[in-house]
């Protein structure tokens, strides 16, 4: 599909995947931060299990280096078309990352809505759990006036 639009066409499409998928990348790292600070049993358990936990870590993982890809894919395909028909396919290389980059964020989107899903349940369980006294403040000293 990119070989039919002029060159230049081709390259705003080219950085704009490549744009896209940066901006892909700091979500996922947001996603990372959220898995990671998440505290509750079950998350806990999802991170700790033999099998679960590794499978859990690459696959966001495989998230983040595929649009470390995806970009750099993209990048290259800058560099490489340089004439207005691209007769060498270099826009081959962008059509391959932007599939690359829609399968992965497909992914991403399950495995964030997985986090989300576990660090809510745990946030409930948490909340349902007789609390604690709420410890008072001493009392504030009264001001006297001339004392």
């Amino acid at each position: 599909m990119l070989a039919w639009p002029g060159r230049e066409q081709r390259i705003a499409a080219y950085t704009a995947a490549a744009t896209v998928a940066a901006v892909v990348g700091s979500f996922i790292t947001a996603a990372v931060t959220l898995y990671a600070a998440s505290t509750g049993q079950r998350m806990r358990t999802l991170r700790t299990h033999p099998v679960q936990g590794p499978q859990f870590r690459r696959n966001w993982m495989s998230i983040l280096s595929a649009t470390l890809v995806v970009s750099g894919l993209c990048l290259l395909a800058i560099i490489l078309d340089t004439t207005q028909r691209d007769p060498g396919g270099a826009h081959w290389l962008a059509e391959v990352a932007i599939a690359l980059g829609v399968a992965r964020a497909t992914r991403l989107v399950w495995l964030f809505g997985k986090v989300i899903a576990g660090g809510d349940i745990d946030l409930a369980d948490v909340a349902l759990a007789p609390s604690e006294p709420v410890p008072t403040s001493p009392p504030v000293p009264e001001r006297r006036p001339g004392a």
